[in-house]
């Protein structure tokens, strides 16, 4: 929990573990939550479990294991603990100044690229892509990797959840992929689903073959001659046979 609370998001993939420290034995303690208005109590042996052990100093340590499986939903979490021990003490952690708030997101973020199509041919000097990025929560970063060199922009820096890409043309295919990562270390990479490939020149033979490519016509072209390649030589070599 103090890594949650550090970072603030998480994507809750482990249990919850809150210690509590104090001078003498406790002869009660309670957790709560609140969420989005609501308060939850939460209950001993079945929605957390509490260990005790004796810390160097003698003081009583209590460590409780909050099940993650207990708080799934998004959104931001504020706990609270309160105790009591044997001397009549009662305490919790915000009287100790520990504020124990943190946010689950397990939603990555969602990604549109426009301006440029997988395999499209693009018969000009330049095109401009747009990289469109959205997260529910927050927004870390994006990594655009343009024929593998690679442009991290930070998410505060991000205007409307937008990114510019102005793209060279090039006589080769050229490649576009983009990472996304939000606070919760979700991510969402186009590159799992291949990224898009596409040219972009103002070539009019590069632009031709690539789209004779992306047709297939290209490799037809080339099967045909290696065939009547083949066929050639058979004949030549018939004839010098004969002769």
């Amino acid at each position: 929990t103090q890594q949650a609370v550090d970072n603030f998001y998480t994507n809750a993939e482990k249990d919850f573990v809150i210690i509590e420290t104090n001078v003498d034995a406790l002869e009660k303690a309670e957790l709560y939550y609140s969420k989005d208005g609501d308060i939850v109590t939460l209950q001993d042996g079945e929605d957390y479990s509490v260990e005790e052990s004796e810390n160097s100093a003698m003081w009583k340590e209590y460590t409780y294991t909050i099940d993650k499986d207990k708080i799934t939903e998004e959104g931001v979490y504020t706990f609270s603990v309160y105790s009591e021990d044997v001397a009549g003490n009662k305490t919790d952690n915000k009287s100790k100044g520990t504020d124990i708030e943190f946010c689950i997101d397990r939603t990555a973020p969602s990604c549109v690229i426009t301006g440029v199509e997988d395999k499209g041919v693009y018969e000009q000097s330049s095109v401009n892509a747009i990289v469109d990025v959205y997260d529910n929560i927050y927004l870390d970063k994006v990594e655009v990797t343009l024929n593998g060199n690679t442009t991290t922009y930070k998410g505060d820096d991000i205007k409307d959840g937008k990114i510019n890409i102005e793209i060279p043309e090039s006589n080769t295919e050229q490649k576009l992929t983009v990472r996304s990562t939000d606070g919760a270390g979700n991510v969402y990479d186009t590159a799992d689903e291949g990224g898009l490939s596409f040219t972009v020149s103002s070539n009019v033979l590069a632009t031709a073959l690539a789209k004779a490519q992306n047709n297939g016509v290209l490799w037809v072209v080339i099967g045909l001659a290696v065939t009547a390649g083949v066929a050639l030589f058979i004949v030549f070599m018939v004839r010098r046979k004969r002769g």
